[in-house]
This record gives C-alpha cells, structure tokens and sequence, in this order.
C-alpha cells in the first residue's frame, strides 16, 4: 500500500469517529511576558480535537508553537511563559483548572509524551531497569518483580532485543533508535489514553525513522491508542496521522482530514510545506524553499501573521487577521483568500 492510499484509509476511518473527543482544546492561550512591555504569543487561541483511536498530527516550522501547545496541555509550562486562556478537556475533565498535584499524577498515567531527543530525555546516571521501574512505580502499586516484568514485555514489544540484558544498560550504551524505542515502552507503561509524541524522530537517521514511525503505527493499531504528533515534516504526518493541524506563529493556520489537507491545501503556508518536500519528480532540482523568517512573536504583523512571506497576500491580508473559513466537511483555513466564501 503506498503511503497515500495508507492515508485515504487512515482519514476514512478518522470520519468514523463519534462522540465526545477525548482531548478537546479550545481558544488556547499560552504567553510569555519577555520585559517590561515585551508578550510573546506562543500559542495564540488554538482548538484541537483527538478522539479515541485517532492520530492527530500538528506540522509547521521551527517556532510556531507545535511544542508549546503539547507542553501547555501538559500543563508543563514554566515562568514567564503561563496559560493565559482557554480550555483544555481530557476524558471530560477541564485540565486548565487542575492543582499540580492532580496534573502529576495524570501526567504518565494518562497522558505520556514521547520527547524528541531521545539522549537527553534518559538519565545518563541511571539503568534503564531504574527508570522504567521508577515510572511504573510512580503510577501503579506493584511489587518489584512485577514490575520488572512489564518493563521486559514492553521493552520486547517495542521491538528491542536481548531485552534483559539491556535493562542493565545506561543510555550512552545504547544507539538512537534503541534510546527512543525504550522512550516509547516508558511511555506505555501505565497505559495512557493519550500519547504526545514531540518531534519523535528529529535526532534519528532516515532509516531509524521510519522504523520509529512504523513501530508508533502499529502500536496504535494495537492498542486503539489516540496519538498527538508534532513534527515539522508534513510527509512524516501524511504517512501517519488521521488529521492534521497546520500551526503557524502560534495559530493553525489550516485544518482537516489528512488526505484533504495534503491533497488539496488551501492556505499558502500549506502548499508551501508540501512543496518543499523531496520527490522523484524533483531529483536533481533545488528544492522549493519558503522565503523569509516566521515572524517575532512578541511583534507580529497587524493582519496575517503570513503575509511578509505569502506569494498571494493582498492589502487585506495586512489589515486584520484572517477569519476561519470552512473550506470542506471538517476542513478549515485561516486565509484571507476564503473569507465570504460559503
């Protein structure tokens, strides 16, 4: 099956969700006050929906606030930086109004987040029996041999070898790709609703990625699990994600099925991402490069913040933010370009 195919049936059976979502983000707000004057708005009223079973991607350059929406829903955001509006619900529950002490104990149990870089997100002084054995312990009130034995299912199930030798073993013994892949058995461990992979194949080879993307797609598959994946490689979410949120300083900027966002983008900013994507049509031709610089957070144009860079922008686009136009069932843009239409 080719990688669009695998995504026409990816977003077919994403049309089939029902019911209330199982994260459910709305007008989210996550600001950082930088001086006296200075507001960097790094998440600037975001909505995300994931229901159960889904993959949900989130794409866009370097700096636009992937990372941050992920950590906001976390609530793992640290001063200056503070949400400032917004709602998040996670299995029904308004997370934004938690304690730190209810956030902690939801946090790895619940939700488990995957992060990018696999090297520094294991303790170098410690074994990986160590570290898995205090997550599970964290979370679960069993014994140490009952514990030891799910870190050795899980670490087999992620596809790790020799797996109770490597329970011995700290992370610089280990490759990239065997560091994420026990990342991502840690993050199983308590059988979370809901996975946040953060840039989860950044640090990675091109072969251990797929693998990774692989390995995340079949453990979806076999759990029902509901995943939310950031990455700035709009090809890596065609390939996995049900849906697809495209972010840009701090917004999305479009949104929809997977198959209707990569095969028919509306926003400017979108179709530049899938042209800046390698293909057998484009061997032995420069790529397609997006001109410009995202924007300053803390000073961003009075209209659309893409505008500076759009090869379309009109004298509206500088006026005024764009409103969010529904393009399709499911499918929406914030583009100048689309306001008025029905």
């Amino acid at each position: 099956m080719s990688g669009s195919e695998a995504a026409v049936g990816r977003a077919a059976a994403s049309n089939g969700s029902s019911g209330e979502p199982l994260l459910s983000v709305r007008g989210l707000k996550t600001y950082f006050e930088v001086g006296a004057k200075r507001v960097l708005k790094a998440v600037d009223g975001v909505d995300l929906d994931v229901h159960r079973g889904e993959v949900v991607g989130i794409v866009g350059e370097s700096g636009c606030g992937k990372s941050m929406t992920c950590w906001s829903i976390l609530r793992m955001i640290d001063r200056p930086g503070r949400i400032v509006g917004g709602s998040i619900r996670f299995e029904e529950e308004e997370l934004v109004t938690k304690s730190e002490t209810e956030m902690a104990r939801l946090r790895g149990s619940r939700i488990a987040m995957v992060f990018q870089n696999p090297m520094t997100s294991l303790n170098p002084a410690f074994t990986v029996r160590r570290q898995m054995l205090d997550m599970i312990a964290t979370h679960d009130r069993v014994s140490e041999r009952e514990a030891t034995d799910r870190a050795i299912e899980l670490l087999a199930s992620v596809g790790l070898p020799d797996v109770k030798r490597l329970l011995n073993d700290y992370a610089h013994q280990l490759s990239g790709g065997m560091r994420q892949r026990v990342l991502i058995a840690m993050a199983l461990s308590c059988n979370p609703s809901l996975l946040i992979a953060d840039e989860p194949t950044t640090a990675l080879d091109v072969t251990v990625q797929s693998q990774i993307l692989e390995l995340l797609e079949q453990i979806q598959q076999q759990r029902g699990l509901s995943i939310l994946i950031v990455s700035h490689d709009i090809g890596v979410i065609a390939w996995l994600c049900h849906k697809v949120a495209v972010m840009y300083a701090g917004r999305v900027v479009e949104a929809g099925p997977v198959t209707a966002v990569t095969q028919s983008p509306a926003h400017p900013y979108t179709q530049a991402l899938l042209a800046s994507i390698p293909t057998p049509d484009t061997r032995g031709r420069p790529l397609s490069a997006i001109e410009g610089q995202p924007p300053d957070l803390s000073r961003l144009p009075k209209g659309c913040a893409f505008a500076p860079r759009c090869p379309v922008a009109t004298e509206r686009s500088w006026k005024a933010p764009p409103d969010l136009t529904v393009v399709a069932p499911g499918h929406t843009v914030r583009c100048v370009l689309y306001e008025g239409t029905p």
